[in-house]
Formats: structure tokens, sequence, C-alpha cells
């Protein structure tokens, strides 16, 4: 059985041409999960319409394969543990501004989830994390009068 590819859903080229090229251009965006799925594609979206964009994962391995990525160039990929209640603050600290705060992480644990543990683990990517970096963002979003756009696939 071969699978046809879905002809109804547009291409990011699609997506994108349909702006002004550099309609965020002097904008910072902050991808939260933007290593891969629609965190990745949403930091090439802002990218491709002139925003800088820093776009965050926790694995070092995957953030060093797209850094090694010439189409993602102009994307800066850095590696942040959203649960480290430390971490998140001197992250968005350092931060020169910010425009655009994206929750874009999460974290499934297929057939584990019941355990209380893992439970709690998955939750605090998924949401508690969401809170943690908009917390942390406040002060540059109410400075750029930025906006935040949570993602959630539960």
């Amino acid at each position: 059985m071969t699978m046809e590819p879905d002809m109804s859903a547009p291409n990011m080229q699609d997506v994108v041409s349909s702006f002004r090229p550099d309609l965020f251009e002097g904008k910072h965006v902050l991808v939260s999960g933007g290593s891969s799925g629609i965190g990745l594609a949403m930091a090439q979206g802002f990218s491709a319409l002139g925003a800088s964009v820093t776009a965050t994962g926790s694995s070092e391995a995957k953030l060093a394969a797209l850094r090694d990525n010439p189409g993602l160039s102009k994307i800066k990929f850095a590696c942040l543990d959203v649960r480290d209640r430390v971490a998140v603050p001197a992250f968005i600290k350092a931060l020169p501004a910010l425009d655009v705060l994206i929750n874009a992480q999460g974290t499934a644990r297929a057939h584990i989830e019941y355990d209380e543990d893992t439970f709690l683990e998955v939750m605090d990517i998924n949401l508690n994390s969401a809170m943690r970096l908009a917390m942390a963002g406040r002060e540059h979003l109410v400075k750029s009068r930025g906006v935040i756009l949570n993602i959630s696939s539960m």
C-alpha cells in the first residue's frame, strides 16, 4: 500500500509567501520545543519572515544536527531543559529581547504515563513549563508589547 502525499496541506513556502517577506524584521522569537515538529516549522516560518529566531530543545545531539543543516543556518538552536526552574529564567534573561514566545515543547511517554512519576514529568514538560517560560519572559514581553503562543497536543 503506497501513501500518496496530502496535497491539501500547504507547504511552508506556500504559507510564508502569503506574507510580506520582512514582516518580523527586527523581532526576536523564542520557540521552546523548536527542534522538531510544529515547533521547528514555526521557527522556520518566523525566520523566513525576517525574525531573529532561537529554537530550543532538550537533545543536544538533535540540536547539533539541526545546526549543521545549511537550510536552518539563520535559526539559533540552544539546549534548554524546560523543567529546570533555575535554567529557564537565566536563559530568558540572557536574551537581548523577546517579542514572541512560542511554547511548543511537549513529550509523551506511551504506555508508562500511568506511573505517577512519569505522569508528573510529562505534566511538568507539557504544562508547567509553559507557565515557567511565560513568567520568565514577562519583563521582556511587557517591554516589547510581545505575545505568547501556546501549542499543545494534550
